[in-house]
């Protein structure tokens, strides 16, 4: 190692953009990272999903509060719910964090968006 570290706020911003990259490219429709400017995220304080350009800083700021209770979210397609994602270094380590909480379905950070 050449004496250079890398912040854990750059390494999950870099490793979330990744996995958003493989997710979008493993989709039925092809978009590209430039056409990704949202995407949902989670308010843990309120466990309510919501749509928020894309965040650069995990957890980020609340639009409303200023507090950093915004995380990225996944999507279940069988309970049709969103859910807080596990940080970036579970979702390295293990395939099962993809799974739902609830049912164990593999859940995405595509599906159904909240209303606005």
């Amino acid at each position: 190692m050449n004496g250079t570290t890398v912040s854990s706020t750059t390494l999950n911003t870099t490793v979330f953009v990744a996995s958003v990259v493989l997710m979008v490219g493993c989709s039925q429709q092809q978009t590209t990272l430039a056409e990704v400017t949202d995407r949902v995220y989670f308010d843990i304080a309120t466990q309510q999903p919501m749509t928020l350009p894309v965040q650069m800083e995990i957890p980020a700021k609340h639009p409303q509060t200023g507090k950093k209770t915004i995380v990225p979210a996944l999507y279940c397609p069988q309970c049709g719910r969103w859910y807080a994602s596990p940080p970036a270094e579970v979702l390295q380590r293990s395939a099962a964090a993809y799974r739902c909480p609830k049912g164990g379905h593999p859940m995405s950070p595509n599906g159904t968006r909240p209303p606005a």
